[in-house]
């Protein structure tokens, strides 16, 4: 599934340790709609037990020199764990992280039940 959205990266996602910023509630909200919209259109509603997840970032060429890869992938599990796309994030066994600069920014989620391989 792609999500045509900009990825976020923790940096931008929390003030501290416990308060999420304005930036990434707004952009919670934006995800949840996207993951909306792909969910609906699928028979299985939400994938449980352990997992393996691919997540691919495309990111501005700017922001690409900055970032961290790592710093996409807390953000983008707990977005799709409160979107009921995943059970729960602790779950997931395997996480594979891409980034690639692209001037079209947005995320690619690739997931696979481990109990079904």
């Amino acid at each position: 599934m792609i999500f045509e959205i900009k990825p976020l990266s923790v940096n931008q996602a929390w003030q501290g340790r416990k308060f999420k910023t304005n930036k990434y509630k707004t952009w919670r909200e934006e995800f949840g709609w996207l993951a909306y919209q792909w969910v609906k259109g699928r028979k299985k509603k939400i994938y449980k037990g352990e997992l393996a997840v691919k997540i691919t970032v495309f990111i501005s060429p700017k922001v690409y020199k900055k970032s961290d890869v790592d710093n996409f992938c807390k953000p983008i599990l707990d977005a799709m764990v409160e979107s009921k796309i995943i059970e729960d994030d602790r779950f997931v066994r395997i996480l594979s992280i891409s980034k690639y600069q692209s001037e079209n920014e947005g995320i690619d989620i690739d997931i696979k039940e481990l109990d079904n391989l």
